[in-house]
């Protein structure tokens, strides 16, 4: 289900703002998840 991915997605966004991970990892999830992110989930 695109959700699960995108609270998925966010939890890990939220970990890496909190220095629990690594910006590659975002960044590699964020790739991961980009065909289920785009046009759902609005960035500023």
């Amino acid at each position: 289900k695109p959700n699960k991915s995108i609270h998925r997605f966010k939890h890990l966004q939220k970990a890496y703002e909190g220095g629990l991970i690594p910006g590659n990892v975002l960044h590699y999830f964020s790739a991961k998840f980009s065909n289920t992110l785009n046009g759902v989930v609005k960035y500023p």
